[in-house]
């Protein structure tokens, strides 16, 4: 085939392959001049290879690349499922009502009303409230939040046994009022 057969009819492809595919997506391909000139340069080079085509296929051609957004459709729906089975799973678990800081505040506005002799059921009540979500999330961001605290007392105890373990009596006795809060909590 001749060089400038080949051009003319890579350019018609992928112009309109590129502007259908833009059409179809309804937003433009990010570098689309740099493909398109990658992708005339290949197809120019495997079409010099082939054989001139005559008259009548070169009007099959035209009307191909006319009604190319349905064969776009035809050929882009199986390469996408192929791909769309490569990219990873979303990541699985609940979904979080608030974002963590929100979660948070949430949980030091719950120990306050409980602080302030307010029932546990009443306040999860208000605060979920408050913040827009269900009794049962907020119940459920309570018993995270209390986890993570006793982990943080915990830690905290086993430095207050380092230093009883290091220091004289008066520490011991402030270390053993610690604990004996704990217990009491």
């Amino acid at each position: 085939m001749k060089r400038r057969t080949a051009k003319a009819m890579a350019e018609l492809l992928v112009e309109t392959t590129i502007t259908q595919t833009e059409r179809l997506a309804g937003k433009e391909i990010p570098q689309a001049e740099e493909l398109k000139r990658k992708l005339k340069a290949l197809m120019i080079e495997k079409m010099i290879q082939s054989a001139e085509p005559t008259v009548g296929e070169m009007e099959d051609f035209r009307q191909r690349a006319a009604n190319l957004d349905n064969f776009l459709r035809v050929l882009v729906a199986p390469t996408m499922k192929e791909l769309l089975k490569k990219l990873p799973h979303n990541r699985g678990g609940r979904h979080r009502a608030l974002p963590p800081d929100k979660v948070n505040r949430a949980c030091r506005d719950m120990a306050m009303l409980l602080y302030q002799g307010v029932e546990k059921v009443p306040a999860c009540k208000r605060i979920a409230a408050k913040y827009a979500i269900s009794r049962w999330t907020m119940k459920r961001y309570w018993g995270e939040y209390q986890k993570a605290n006793l982990a943080a007392q915990a830690t905290d105890l086993h430095k207050n046994a380092e230093t009883r373990k290091t220091t004289g009596n008066k520490r011991a006795t402030v270390a053993r009022r610690n604990d004996a809060d704990l217990k009491r909590t």
